[in-house]
């Protein structure tokens, strides 16, 4: 029998042209690859990528799962949990690589603190070139209610590709909610939070590629709010204290929405969600953004692109 892996990285395939880095990531982990099981789930992609894995399968040792249709990322990180044998896990997007010291850096950490089963880090931000675009390092609170509202207000810059966590505790949290389409990460970080302590590295282990189709181009109102509901319902289940911060929850996700839809040229519909989101609380960003609808639509997309936080 083959032996046990350390850790099981799971990546998330769809459509991607990022492949042969990202699996490459994982393969030049210090930690050495003889300690790793790569599992790669393809999400019923439309493009050449099951042909791609196909193929690098044939000289690299990964575990390639084709899914028959596509169900959304929540339900292809499941197909790959239910196949992983590692004693941790590892998520990774297909866009997205590791740096070569991140899983052991992050391994390394649970080992010196024995009451931490999840590690998440900081991350650095490239563009579709490869092009260094910037560092994201944030302030996580060391006490697990407020970690509990920062993950919830989605206060963070991700958590997908960073995370690592023991998979032993699949036990109590059970997998991703695949009826989820956004927000699947925070809200299987909530149920993780639920059952062990979490910590972050404050170094940008991951390296996260900003892509021109990515979620500020592309998805839909509908996706969105009914994303935001799904995920505050599922949160307050968990911690019926987070129902304290609804007005601060919905305030900040409509000025997302809106900051989004202005990414759309769809000026005066994200107007309408700043004023929902100055209905729940006055923030400086919701005023900036009515005041940015005016604009013409070019230049409200422009600078709703700049990198300026809603959080």
């Amino acid at each position: 029998m083959a032996k046990t892996p350390l850790i099981s990285i799971i990546i998330l395939v769809y459509n991607s042209r990022y492949l042969k880095p990202c699996i490459q990531s994982c393969l030049d982990q210090t930690l050495g690859s003889d300690k790793l099981e790569i599992i790669v789930v393809n999400d019923a992609s439309t493009d050449d990528s099951a042909a791609r894995l196909d193929e690098m399968s044939q000289t690299q040792p990964l575990r390639i799962l084709h899914q028959p249709a596509n169900a959304g990322p929540a339900a292809a990180r499941n197909a790959g949990l239910e196949i992983a044998r590692g004693e941790y896990v590892a998520f990774l997007d297909s866009d997205d690589m590791m740096k070569p010291d991140k899983l052991v850096k992050q391994l390394d950490y649970c080992s010196h603190n024995p009451g931490i089963e999840a590690v998440i880090s900081g991350i650095e931000e490239i563009d579709e070139q490869a092009k260094f675009m910037r560092e994201l390092i944030r302030d996580f609170p060391i006490s697990p209610e407020a970690q509990i509202e920062t993950i919830f207000l989605d206060n963070l810059h991700t958590i997908t590709s960073t995370l690592l966590f023991k998979r032993s505790l699949l036990s109590s949290t059970k997998f991703m909610d695949p009826g989820l389409q956004n927000l699947e990460d925070m809200e299987f970080a909530l149920k993780l939070l639920r059952h062990t302590n979490m910590a972050y590295y404050p170094e940008s282990l991951t390296i996260r590629r900003v892509l021109s189709s990515g979620l500020s181009h592309s998805v839909s109102e509908t996706i969105f709010m009914n994303s935001r509901r799904d995920y505050y319902s599922s949160a307050i289940k968990m911690f019926p204290e987070l129902s304290d911060l609804e007005k601060g929850y919905w305030s900040l996700n409509y000025a997302r929405l809106g900051r989004i839809l202005q990414r759309q040229e769809l000026g005066q519909r994200a107007r309408y969600f700043y004023l929902q989101s100055l209905k729940n609380r006055i923030s400086m960003i919701a005023l900036l953004g009515i005041g940015l609808s005016f604009f013409p639509a070019g230049m409200q997309k422009s600078l709703a692109a700049k990198n300026w936080r809603t959080g």
